[in-house]
């Protein structure tokens, strides 16, 4: 009996420390999944944070691009806007530049009808003067008494009442003359010199155009040529101001890059002292053709005179090449 007691108590014992030591072994075999799944929650829900953050950014991302959409579309329609705008713009611009046209062909127009107009009114002018001028010497050389000369002379009664009639037409062709002389003078003094006693030399250009002027009279289109051209067809003047009144003062260049010097004369140097004295608020340009042209001279400090143009024809040294049009 005690040798079996006492293999139950043994066997007993080493079932109390098999137990004992594995019910330890399940303490630390729990403690270490604890502290894993601890770890793995942190883990988590720190990925749930990073996710949540980036989706913010993701949706402040997307509010940006939808502003940024919202801004181009808006931008889009006020490009369209503007374009439209544009397109009213020009299609306005254009039509004035119509206008413009039409009015300058007009004005071109007015402008060689009234030089024709000039130039035949400066022409009847000087034949009417010339034809006074020998009437007014014959009357002061013979005195009133030519006339009953005349008369005397007659050879009969049938002549002397010709020579009668003949008296009556030369008064009333005297009478015609002084009085188409002084409408010639009147348009002289409303077309050019606008009722001012005296008009200064406001340009004078020599004018080198000779292929435009020669067409021009093949052709029979002098009429039709733009006034720029035509002013350039033959040496020409201007009385009044001028090019640049009110402007002599601020710089002007040619093409070349030149400044332009010439923009005095000695009238519009009075501004200087009396404004008033210096404009006389016209400009009057007066083209004299080649063929009517006698020479164009001149005159340096010694008083010897260099010729530019004789007979219509240029001749100073270098500019022959000029007359090369006439010749075709």
């Amino acid at each position: 009996m005690n040798k079996k007691k006492k293999g139950f108590l043994c066997l007993a014992l080493c079932l109390i420390l098999t137990v004992s030591f594995g019910m330890q072994g399940l303490r630390v075999n729990a403690t270490n999944m604890s502290s894993i799944t601890s770890d793995s929650i942190r883990d988590k829900q720190d990925q749930i944070k990073q996710a949540e953050k980036e989706r913010e950014q993701m949706k402040s991302n997307l509010s940006n691009l939808e502003q940024i959409k919202k801004d181009l579309e808006t931008q889009k329609t006020n490009l369209k806007n503007y374009v439209t705008q544009l397109d009213q713009n020009l299609s306005q611009i254009e039509q004035n530049i119509a206008d413009l046209k039409n009015k300058i062909t007009a004005k071109e127009e007015e402008i060689a009808k009234t030089q024709a107009e000039l130039d035949a009114a400066l022409e009847r002018e000087e034949n009417q003067k010339d034809a006074m001028i020998r009437r007014i010497r014959i009357m002061y050389e013979k005195g009133d008494s030519y006339i009953l000369d005349m008369m005397l002379k007659a050879e009969s009664f049938s002549d002397f009442l010709n020579r009668a009639d003949f008296m009556d037409l030369i008064m009333a062709y005297d009478r015609q003359q002084w009085k188409d002389f002084m409408e010639n003078r009147k348009y002289i003094e409303d077309n050019i010199l606008f009722h001012h006693p005296k008009l200064a030399m406001g340009e004078f250009a020599i004018g080198t155009n000779t292929t435009a002027y020669v067409a021009a009279q093949k052709y029979n289109i002098a009429d039709k040529l733009p006034i720029l051209i035509a002013e350039k067809m033959g040496p020409h003047f201007a009385v009044g101001d001028t090019c640049y009144s009110w402007s002599e003062d601020s710089p002007m260049y040619n093409p070349d890059g030149k400044e332009i010097i010439a923009r005095d004369n000695e009238i519009s140097e009075m501004r200087k002292e009396d404004v008033s004295l210096a404009y006389y608020g016209c400009h009057t340009d007066i083209t004299i053709p080649y063929d009517e042209l006698g020479s164009i001279r001149t005159i340096d400090d010694e008083g010897d005179m260099i010729s530019i143009i004789e007979d219509g024809r240029f001749v100073l040294p270098g500019t022959e090449a000029l007359n090369e049009p006439f010749g075709e």
